[in-house]
């Protein structure tokens, strides 16, 4: 099968596939195991309880009752009779009451869908942080790898120095020391790996891949990152946010049904009644109203109640947002600064080692600077790398907070 290269930038990430289908797969791997977090999966069974209890609201809790009765009465005089009386009784809600339990109704649901967006967003950020992770490990992994490679070859050549006479014991205690520090780190670094892979794996399963690509739409996504105006603008659509107006919303409709509730609903009846063996008969109807008292009016304060705390909960989660979105854009700032920083000094570190060999070639050089030199590039390169995951860590939790990698179905 032809395969073409794709590539796709958004925030400043590059996101490269060998094929369609391949990116496709990759995405769907990825969004299978987001959907299958048991906080997405709680969120989902949530949502399917609230359109359920959404139906009920709509309905209404009042049913329609059937009473029936049958006596046979006796009379000295008149001897026996038979009786019987049939009646029907349903309360009914005012009709203000109806419309705020259908906005109640649409509110509960709007909300259920809020919060499974929401659980769904925190599965993705803990599953890019978890990746993330994952991949700077094997990143630092590979880097030691290579730095025992290069000190067991730089180790083998001393030996050879050493047997043609032309090396000091010394210099060989210096690499064996360095070797056997490295090794020591290298096993580290492997454990660090298998269990940041095995954290990924436990909880996103077949995740821990390489070629994953997160689907990214730049339209939805064109924000200044260096204006946290622009990026607390676009946060405005975070799920978190609109949990807690929703949670608002259905709060100051349930203050408002509560107040509308000290009213009490009427119930309305019909009877059919036979007396004396058919001989005397009537049709009534009645008309009940229950006496409200002090529990309607403590649910009232309850739901005031509530309403303000529903008040005070957005106000925090719009703070949060606005610190969020100055956060973001500073880390954002400091880390492409760090980074850029990093490969400068790689470069540089590779510099110097390249003058210090040349330098060694011709005896200008000692042995043990040449020794400090080659650990300031490794070093130099872990940094790099520590950098770049941080760096591909904040591009992911940003993309995935304004919804344009890892969407919510």
């Amino acid at each position: 099968m032809t395969s073409s290269i794709h590539a796709l930038t958004a925030f400043g990430l590059v996101w490269v596939c060998t094929a369609t289908s391949l990116a496709q797969s990759a995405d769907s791997r990825v969004l299978d195991a987001v959907r299958g977090a048991p906080a997405v999966t709680l969120a989902s069974a949530e949502r399917e309880a609230a359109i359920a209890r959404a139906q009920q609201i709509t309905v209404g809790e009042y049913e329609t009752n059937l009473e029936t009765g049958f006596a046979r009465r006796h009379v000295d005089t008149d001897g026996d009779s038979v009786e019987w009386q049939v009646g029907l009784s349903r309360r009914f809600r005012w009709p203000q009451k109806r419309l705020l339990d259908y906005e109640m109704a649409r509110t509960s649901v709007a909300l259920a869908d809020a919060r499974y967006a929401s659980a769904w967003h925190q599965a993705a950020l803990e599953w890019a942080s978890l990746w993330v992770r994952w991949k700077q490990a094997r990143d630092l992994q590979a880097i030691l790898a290579r730095r025992v490679e290069d000190t067991r070859s730089r180790r083998d050549l001393e030996r050879e120095r050493i047997a043609q006479g032309r090396g000091r014991l010394i210099d060989l205690d210096r690499v064996e020391r360095d070797l056997a520090l490295l090794n020591g780190q290298l096993g580290a670094a492997e454990q660090e790996t298998e269990l940041a892979r095995l954290a990924l794996e436990s909880n996103y399963p077949g995740t821990a891949e390489t070629d994953l690509v997160s689907s990214s739409r730049p339209d939805d996504c064109a924000v200044d990152m260096e204006n946290w105006q622009s990026v607390a603008a676009a946060l405005e659509r975070a799920p978190s946010l609109r949990v807690a107006r929703l949670s608002l919303e259905r709060a100051e409709l349930a203050r408002v049904r509560a107040n509308y509730d000290q009213r009490a609903d009427p119930q309305v009846g019909l009877q059919v009644f036979s007396e004396r063996d058919g001989r005397e008969t009537g049709l009534g109807i009645s008309l009940s109203m229950p006496i409200s008292g002090g529990l309607r009016r403590a649910r009232v304060h309850e739901s005031g109640a509530d309403r303000d705390i529903r008040m005070a909960e957005l106000d925090a989660v719009e703070a949060a947002t606005r610190q969020l979105a100055l956060e973001h854009s500073a880390r954002l700032l400091r880390i492409d600064f760090q980074l850029d920083q990093a490969r400068t000094a790689v470069d540089a570190a590779s510099q110097v080692l390249d003058r210090l060999a040349t330098g060694q070639a011709l005896q200008a050089v000692t042995q043990l600077e040449v020794l400090e030199a080659r650990d300031s590039l490794w070093e130099a390169r872990e940094a790099e790398a520590r950098i770049e995951a941080s760096h591909l860590g904040a591009r992911l939790e940003l993309g995935i907070r304004l919804g344009c990698i890892l969407q919510v179905e």
